[in-house]
């Protein structure tokens, strides 16, 4: 009896220390994510603080000295190209530092920050990648959408780089409680059992952060056959 009740207090003795050590892996992802964004936001505060306020004064200065110049042809459009060049420059730091969080912030979202980095990834004649919305209407937190975009990113990156495939989709749908986030391809597949020997730790982060946020995360796929993840995680 006593070697049994020995056994059984090293069982939950061993129990305890996983579930300590699964949190603190938790609490280190989230610090990665956290500091990962802090420099994002850095950047882009930095960009629109400095460079952004240079670009604006001298838009402003050129636009003072095309008040002054003479009214040769070769002259004005030369200015015309600098001032469209100078306004070009501009538009994208502004672009960039209200872009924080890769677009996932302000007026943006979800949706247009995937559809963005969906456009991103797709070669022309090659790799088609098609982004279908359901029923999203609503905004999340914003650490709800970083996290999910991250996610998304994560598994588009490496269905490029290992799936060899020629169409992806992402379907995002939302219901009351919940908001569900499938990814398929048609590419070449593989046994979902070596999953982590084969993708590495980028596949290993999502499965725990979406356990984190007390979701189901699912990978179907055959070799040969492509590959369908599917991310539910509720509201």
């Amino acid at each position: 009896v006593s070697q049994s009740r020995y056994k059984q207090e090293r069982l939950i003795e061993s129990q305890k220390l996983e579930n300590v050590l699964k949190d603190q892996e938790l609490k280190e992802i989230d610090k990665i994510l956290e500091g990962q964004e802090k420099e994002r936001l850095k950047i882009a505060n930095d960009l629109h603080d400095n460079l952004g306020s240079i670009l604006a004064t001298l838009k402003l200065n050129f636009q003072n000295l095309y008040s002054r110049k003479n009214d040769s042809e070769n002259g004005q459009e030369l200015f015309n190209k600098t001032n469209e060049l100078i306004e070009e420059a501009y538009q994208k730091v502004r672009g960039m530092a209200h872009a924080k969080n890769a677009g996932v912030i302000g007026s943006e979202g979800l949706v247009p920050a995937v559809q963005n980095i969906a456009k991103k990834m797709a070669i022309p004649g090659k790799l088609k990648v098609q982004v279908v919305p359901f029923g999203m209407t609503k905004r999340f937190e914003n650490a709800m959408e970083v996290n999910l975009f991250r996610m998304i990113q994560e598994i588009l990156t490496n269905a490029i780089k290992h799936a060899e495939a020629s169409e992806i989709t992402v379907s995002l749908t939302q219901d009351e409680d919940s908001i569900n986030i499938i990814i398929e391809d048609n590419g070449k597949g593989f046994n979902a059992k070596n999953i982590a020997k084969k993708e590495g730790m980028g596949l290993n982060n999502i499965t725990k952060k979406v356990e984190q946020l007390n979701g189901t995360f699912n990978i179907d796929s055959f070799e040969g056959k492509g590959t369908t993840i599917l991310i539910d995680i509720p509201l």
